[in-house]
């Protein structure tokens, strides 16, 4: 099933192209055509070099009554104040959407599949191999560097795309530090719940799973997580545990909030609604994850850390939470 999901994904990328294209009297064709070829020889990186090379909508919002105007406009629409072309350039903005979402990420999955590819030692008789087991065979180091690139890539087009292409302010992303204790208070109490709540369902899924499948359900869980733990280094004394954590608890927690809750969970928000915006970027961020027995427990988390920043409208307490998530999700794993 899983091997189904990729071509899906290119497919859709490219109708969404198309589709765009129409909307804005671009001829589209040739560029859906690109990212679906591309997609499928290798990676639909076309999708984001179609969105990210054409200049944003802008807005400028009149001093007088905070009225939002096109730029095409210097006259405000409301209270009719009429701007200096200077002026209007500095009150320029933009608001991103779900298409900057998606260009983020496949992005900095780019570049997370180059370091793998140039790691990759395709002349050792590994091009037989599933995606899944080249992965497998690369050494830890090389997986450790690997995200280490993702995660900054991933921090650093979130800042472009705020800061740079759409000239909002870092507030824009949510980094503010209004009631910042309190929030941050409310972000721990509700890792405790969640990662609580995380255990229930596991139980749950084991237990249900003992009725109505002959599968272990367990020990699918488990070699799941394992899986996902084996490349945290197992004792203190590893010399990638400085790397690991670096990644792992600071980088980790700091570009998946950009991009999942400050960038991701914003877009379909305004797009959709609060209760679709929840929904949807918690389904993205488990789906993303690559987890099939532990889907609904990572989405449970995915939901919290949106309601987190929903309730503080502020990225700092949901980096906090998603810290202390996998702060105790290797802590499980080391042996001092």
């Amino acid at each position: 099933m899983g091997k189904f999901i990729y071509p899906i994904i290119v497919v859709i990328l490219s109708i969404w192209v198309y589709n765009d294209a129409k909307l804005n009297l671009r001829n589209g064709l040739l560029w859906s055509i690109g990212v679906l070829i591309g997609g499928f020889l290798f990676f639909p990186i076309l999708f984001p070099i179609y969105f990210w090379i054409h200049p944003p909508f802008l807005f400028w919002d009149c001093p007088n009554c905070r009225r939002r105007n096109l730029t095409r406009f210097r006259e405000c629409s409301r209270c009719h104040a009429v701007l200096a072309e200077a002026e209007m350039e500095k009150r320029l903005r933009g608001y991103w959407g779900i298409s900057d979402a998606i260009s983020i990420l496949l992005i900095a999955q780019f570049a997370s599949l180059l370091v793998i590819l140039l790691s990759t030692d395709l002349s050792a008789g590994q091009t037989n191999l599933s995606s899944r087991e080249v992965i497998d065979s690369l050494k830890p180091s090389v997986l450790w560097l690997a995200e280490l690139i993702s995660s900054n890539a991933l921090i650093g087009f979130c800042l472009y795309c705020v800061t740079g292409r759409y000239r909002l302010p870092l507030t824009a992303l949510g980094f503010t530090s209004n009631n910042l204790i309190r929030n941050i208070i409310f972000a721990i109490l509700m890792t405790i719940l969640l990662l609580i709540a995380e255990q229930v369902i596991i139980n749950l899924t084991v237990y249900i799973g003992k009725f109505f499948s002959t599968v272990e359900i367990e020990k699918l869980i488990q070699q799941e997580a394992q899986q996902q733990l084996k490349i945290i280094p197992t004792s203190a004394s590893d010399p990638l545990m400085i790397l690991a954590i670096f990644v792992l608890l600071i980088l980790v927690p700091v570009s998946e909030e950009m991009l999942f809750r400050g960038i991701t969970y914003v877009a379909l928000r305004d797009r959709f609604g609060k209760i679709w915006g929840l929904l949807l970027s918690a389904i993205l961020f488990a789906s993303l994850h690559g987890l099939v027995f532990q889907f609904v427990p990572v989405f449970l988390l995915g939901l919290g850390l949106a309601y987190i920043y929903e309730r503080t409208r502020s990225l700092i307490p949901c980096i906090v939470a998603h810290f202390l998530i996998n702060f105790a999700a290797m802590l499980s794993n080391i042996h001092i």
